[in-house]
């Protein structure tokens, strides 16, 4: 999934448990349950035929698919950083200050699977010298169910659900 649905469940999680602690492992563990269901993200444009190893499956890339990270994708994580970040920040500036280090950690927690999966210069420094990073982006690769382009009707649905609802939560509280 993008970066937007997984923050804003992070931010919903820790504003619901009210603890740093709790809040950054429902997180992470949020982003994984999340990841399970099958979406479009910044690596649909190169999957040919799509599947999660939770079902025995194994996404298999185009053959012409980039190996480094393009100009498409740069594009399409800044429009998505920025919708986050904005949004992120309307809903931590309106949140009772007892709920800022609850939600910033819930979300940290929610995009920390990404990061350590995907993102190569923290994934080599990170993944190969901690054994703790190392299970959390295993655990990533497991339930990951990215779909090709193709898929983009279930792929965006899902993204929507989930983002729809936490902001929904969110809103709640901070009324």
């Amino acid at each position: 999934m993008v970066l937007l649905p997984h923050a804003l469940v992070g931010a919903a999680i820790g504003a619901a448990v009210r603890n740093p602690v709790l809040g950054f492992c429902l997180g992470i563990l949020s982003h994984h349950l999340m990841d399970a269901f099958p979406h479009v993200d910044y690596g649909s444009r190169v999957i040919a035929k799509s599947g999660p190893r939770f079902l025995g499956r194994r996404p298999d890339l185009k053959p012409d698919s980039p190996r480094r990270f393009d100009e498409t994708f740069w594009k399409i994580l800044f429009v998505d950083f920025t919708v986050a970040w904005s949004i992120f920040l309307w809903i931590f500036y309106r949140l009772p200050s007892d709920l800022w280090l609850s939600v910033f950690f819930g979300t940290f927690g929610s995009l920390l699977p990404d990061v350590l999966s995907f993102y190569p210069p923290l994934t080599r420094v990170f993944v190969k010298k901690y054994r703790i990073a190392a299970f959390i982006a295993n655990i990533h690769n497991f339930f990951h169910w990215g779909l090709p382009i193709k898929g983009i009707f279930w792929g965006v649905f899902w993204q929507i659900l989930f983002a729809g609802s936490a902001l929904y939560y969110l809103i709640k509280i901070i009324r």
